[in-house]
């Protein structure tokens, strides 16, 4: 199963002035990569440059509604999008939840310093946890809501993967897992480390500790669908082995997929910040093929309903049950 990511917008909060900034990511089946990739290949014959990599913001109109148009007819691809609107979330909110944040992170490591003989290593790791959310200069604010937003995002995609596909023909398409994310330049920047390297180590441990949902897994699928004969335990899923090696990040020029979703992200994008008629007509293109909770288009980031403790807590190994609000 590939799961494609990409974000639009800068993820600033300006203060009077509305900015809409969204991740948006891309399920396909390992079935349907090949005729996904095929039909890239070849509407790129009426790009004016195809040696070029495509981009959103410079791809014809008429390539994008094709492209619209070929991911919203099939049942095959699914699209998960979250957005942040500085309308609704203002920086005010975003300071005083990584305030917040910091002072919880604070108290977990007093808490662990009074269990007396505290590891060096463990003390570091506090500290710098506590740096990074407290201090712009070492996790930027656009960076920080970035990385509030992938969480989230990140989450919902996984489950989506699962509960969009569960016919049994699709079986073998969940031998694999493989989330693929853009990366920007040569050197991982410090938000593509925090998710390759951090990421699912807090989905998987927030699990464990009931701090988020637990992954759904159909009980038709039973023991001999290959998701559980691989993943499957007496109590769950097992999201260490699942995640094990399966984030990367890698040029888009690489990666169709890649590619495709950045087209996506920039088609939503559009429609949500300029709303004209050619906008319109490519969203409602893909609109059938768009998840979220609640049968919504969309999932709309509220920073009010995050829980600053669940977000980083996890990452610790002394983290307590039930304290993440403390």
């Amino acid at each position: 199963m590939y799961l494609f990511f990409d974000e639009s917008g800068d993820f600033t909060l300006p203060q009077g002035i509305r900015k809409v900034s969204l991740i948006a990511s891309l399920i396909c089946p390992d079935s349907h990569l090949c005729a996904l990739e095929d039909y890239f290949k070849f509407i790129l014959k009426d790009v004016p440059f195809p040696e070029e990599e495509i981009k959103g913001d410079n791809l014809p109109y008429s390539i994008r509604l094709r492209l619209c148009h070929f991911i919203g007819q099939s049942n095959h691809y699914k699209i998960t999008v979250i957005f942040v609107d500085s309308s609704i979330t203002s920086k005010r909110q975003l300071d005083s939840f990584r305030i917040e944040s910091a002072r919880l992170a604070d108290h977990h490591k007093s808490k662990y310093l009074a269990k007396g003989s505290p590891d060096p290593n463990v003390i570091r790791e506090f500290d710098k946890v506590i740096k990074q959310h407290l201090l712009p200069t070492r996790f930027s604010d656009s960076e920080y809501l970035q990385w509030l937003l992938s969480y989230n995002n990140f989450r919902d995609t996984l489950q989506h993967s699962i509960a969009f596909y569960l016919d049994y023909s699709l079986a073998e398409d969940f031998n694999e897992y493989h989330f693929i994310y853009d990366k920007k330049g040569p050197k991982l920047t410090m938000l593509e480390k925090w998710i390759k390297h951090n990421l699912s180590s807090i989905i998987d441990r927030s699990s464990k500790l009931n701090l988020i949902d637990p992954l759904l897994v159909p009980t038709t699928w039973r023991n001999n669908h290959p998701f559980v004969q691989k993943y499957g335990t007496t109590n769950g899923i097992d999201l260490t082995r699942l995640f094990k090696n399966t984030v990367v990040f890698d040029e888009s020029s690489f990666h169709i997929g890649l590619q495709l979703i950045h087209i996506i992200s920039n088609t939503i994008y559009r429609h949500l910040t300029d709303l004209n008629e050619d906008n319109l007509r490519c969203f409602r293109l893909i609109r059938n093929s768009l998840c979220a909770k609640g049968g919504n288009d969309f999932n709309g980031f509220l920073i009010d309903n995050c829980k600053p403790g669940d977000v980083f807590a996890s990452l610790n190994p002394n983290y307590e049950e039930g304290t993440s609000n403390t």
